[in-house]
């Protein structure tokens, strides 16, 4: 396929999920042979990991950030 990215590239969460979404329509429509959906299967199942990956990341941010306005850092030890 001539458009994918080579698996160690790193690509940022919205590259992957339209990458993805691109997969998923080629499927949709019907125009992959048996050897290129499957070579798209595999792309897609690593495209989905990374996904899931930076979307792990963001919310683990985002509830440092939150613990740490509230003033109850729930990663540190309680020092009280």
């Amino acid at each position: 396929m001539a458009n994918d990215q080579h698996p160690s590239t790193e690509q940022s969460f919205e590259e992957s999920l339209k990458e993805l979404e691109g997969l998923v329509k080629r499927f949709e429509e019907g125009q992959l042979t048996l050897d290129q959906a499957v070579e798209a299967f595999t792309r897609g199942t690593i495209l989905k990991k990374q996904c899931e990956v930076k979307l792990q990341q963001a919310k683990s941010k985002i509830e440092l950030v939150t613990a740490e306005q509230s003033g109850t850092d729930s990663s540190a030890p309680d020092s009280k």
